[in-house]
């Protein structure tokens, strides 16, 4: 895709921007017909929230996950939600207290409700920072970003200011149910800083977006494919939604027909 600010006027639309302040990280149910994200009301900590499709196509007010969210300290940040294909299981990442440390939970759909969040085994959750997972349509592979200590490949990008910068990792369901050992996975998905990691229905295709040189600003999103030889191809730039701002957190509804993203730190487009 080449200059497409006309397309933008056309396509790019604010889906779920009313009482909130900001809103991150969408994951839309198989259906379509519900969706999960993150947001600050009125400022405060970061919390889950969904919102219904109304019969008209358009989006219903946010509503409070209450189930999960009442169940955190009120000094904890929850955020980065992932449903699951059959939607009764939601994956997440929270912040316990004040430490700063970031651990993937999940909660499962009860008759009542979600149930009591409880955290991944240790092998996923370290002592260091885990968050924004994403869970395979098949329920056997998640994705999710780790700290990288080392910081960018890139000579432009390491002479900026020291930013806090991640890799994505993957961990394959055990047969008795446990996870394996997280992998980072190799170049050329892990280039940079790399954020937000969304694999598709498919479970190939694999979105995700990075501040790599030549992109068009900031983050950018990137598509890839998993081979059958099990490697990645050379990530392309989703032009058709990357700008001048930070473009991340998307995910596909599984017809394939539209995306949902972050645009510019702010709303769900």
């Amino acid at each position: 895709a080449t200059d497409s600010s006309a397309y933008y006027a056309n396509t790019r639309k604010p889906a779920i921007s009313q009482e909130t302040v900001r809103e991150f990280a969408p994951s839309i149910a198989a259906d379509g017909k519900k969706i999960f994200f993150e947001a600050n009301v009125q400022g405060g900590k970061y919390r889950l929230y969904e919102s219904y499709k109304l019969p008209n196509g358009s989006w219903g007010s946010a509503i409070d996950v209450k189930d999960i969210n009442s169940k955190v300290d009120s000094t904890d940040l929850i955020g980065g939600p992932s449903i699951s294909f059959d939607g009764n299981v939601l994956y997440f990442f929270r912040s316990v207290g004040f430490s700063g440390n970031h651990d993937i939970f999940y909660s499962v759909r009860q008759k009542e409700g979600w149930s009591e969040p409880v955290a991944l085994d240790p092998i996923i959750n370290s002592d260091g920072y885990e968050a924004f997972p994403s869970i395979s349509a098949d329920g056997t592979t998640l994705y999710f970003v780790r700290e990288n200590k080392t910081g960018p490949t890139s000579k432009e990008l390491r002479k900026q200011e020291a930013a806090f910068c991640t890799s994505i990792y993957r961990s394959i369901r055990n047969a008795d149910g446990t996870w394996a050992k997280p992998e980072r996975l190799p170049f050329p998905i892990n280039q940079d800083c790399e954020k937000a990691p969304r694999i598709m229905a498919d479970g190939k295709t694999l979105i995700f977006s990075s501040n790599r040189p030549g992109g068009n600003g900031d983050f950018d999103l990137y598509q890839s494919q998993l081979t059958n030889l099990g490697t990645w191809t050379m990530p392309v730039p989703l032009n058709f939604v990357n700008t001048a701002q930070s473009d991340q957190l998307s995910c596909i509804s599984a017809q394939g027909d539209k995306m949902f993203y972050t645009y510019n730190d702010q709303d769900i487009y």
